[in-house]
């Protein structure tokens, strides 16, 4: 558990001197495209949930429970209800 702690601290170290070492200009720049990404994919996410829950209908449909196992082995076997 040590070494992965160091290994992780390393890594992190790395990529901290990486991005101090970038000229401030391309720090935003690239802040700014890790912000637009991120909301575009909330956008996204949000359409999708909003499209998927106005699809919703006033009837409920009650079903039995099937078990999936007997329903293969009847489809395997040709057996029918």
């Amino acid at each position: 558990m040590k070494n992965i702690r160091s290994y992780i601290d390393k890594k992190f170290g790395v990529l901290d001197r990486r991005w101090k070492s970038l000229p401030l200009r391309q720090q935003r720049k690239l802040t700014l495209y890790f912000f637009l990404s991120y909301f575009a994919i909330t956008l996204f996410t949000l359409v999708m949930v909003w499209k998927e829950t106005s699809k919703v209908s006033r009837k409920m449909e009650i079903e039995h429970i099937t078990n999936p196992v007997l329903k293969r082995k009847q489809i395997e076997t040709g057996k029918q209800d």
